[in-house]
């Protein structure tokens, strides 16, 4: 008797590719695919999320506020009672700064409470257009999470149904 050889079978191409490793990019898009149109709108997030920030790193940099030298340049010009070219400085040196301190110089006569509202005032202003221009960050934070989680619910709500369907 002829003894049958146990001959494997071949390994189709699918199989080889389950077997292997995926890269970077191809798990990446596993990802994109099996989150569903969820994970577009949460990648979008996260794209605008990096353009936001990265303009609020560029327009948002210690000069535009206060920048190196000047409180020392203003007061060298106070001490000497050059009071018109503190008042001046907004226009030579644009920023939140220096238009704090030419109010003051303006205001120099009025009284110190008055003169500090006046430059607080200025301040708040100031700060509330860069808090302004932040906000898209805002709603990306609050929409990406909120994202995430329906597409994670998508994920379990499609396995529980799979599991216990009463086709299964």
């Amino acid at each position: 008797e002829a003894e049958a050889a146990v001959v494997p079978e071949a390994e189709t191409p699918a199989d080889a590719d389950m077997d292997r490793e995926l890269t970077r990019g191809e798990a990446f898009l596993l990802k994109l695919k099996q989150g569903g149109i969820t994970m577009i709108f949460l990648l979008a997030c996260s794209v605008f999320g990096v353009g936001f920030t990265i303009e609020r790193l560029v327009g948002l940099r210690r000069g535009v506020i206060v920048p190196t030298g000047l409180a020392e340049k203003a007061d060298a010009f106070w001490r000497k009672g050059q009071y018109d070219r503190v008042a001046r400085l907004a226009t030579s040196k644009p920023c939140t700064l220096s238009r704090m301190l030419s109010a003051v110089a303006r205001h120099r006569h009025s009284s110190m409470a008055d003169v500090s509202m006046i430059a607080g005032d200025i301040a708040a202003r100031e700060l509330k257009n860069h808090m302004r221009r932040a906000y898209p960050l805002a709603v990306v934070a609050t929409l990406s999470p909120m994202l995430g989680l329906r597409s994670e619910e998508r994920r379990v709500g499609k396995e529980c149904r799979s599991r216990w369907s009463p086709d299964h």
